[in-house]
């Protein structure tokens, strides 16, 4: 689990300030358990909460300084109708990918004067079932 004063490794270990970053897609997730909110393992929620919204913070956290240094970038945060919407017996998985969509309009609000795009995916499945003829 991460917490706030912490970073993830990657960004200490894997990139440098001289590294140039063109794009950036968030699209890591997990759905977690399913049950009504009252019911919720709060450790469940914290780690959806963690890999599905921090994950993204962070990622565009690290990402955002070289972008910048370079004005251009392309960032996609994988999102879902879930957080649109919101799901019965996925308050943290909603709540999350919500928290998805509020972070990626509100950085490319930031970002847009460093001609850096910042925009979600937002995902859904539609299934029709054939008719009888």
């Amino acid at each position: 689990m991460l917490y706030a004063d912490e970073q993830p490794a990657f960004s200490a270990a894997k990139i440098s300030k001289n590294s140039k970053i063109d794009i950036l897609i968030n699209n890591a997730g997990i759905t977690g358990p399913t049950a009504e909110l009252w019911n919720y393992n709060v450790d469940d929620w914290k780690k959806i909460i963690d890999i599905n919204l921090h994950g993204t913070f962070y990622c565009c956290k690290a990402v955002a300084p070289l972008m910048i240094k370079n004005n251009y970038g392309r960032i996609v945060n994988i999102a879902s109708v879930s957080g649109k919407d919101g799901n019965a017996n996925a308050s943290a998985y909603s709540s999350a990918k919500a928290g998805v969509i509020g972070l990626t309009k509100s950085l490319g609000k930031e970002l847009a004067q460093y001609n850096i795009a910042v925009n979600v995916a937002v995902s859904y499945t539609h299934l029709t079932l054939p008719t009888k003829a």
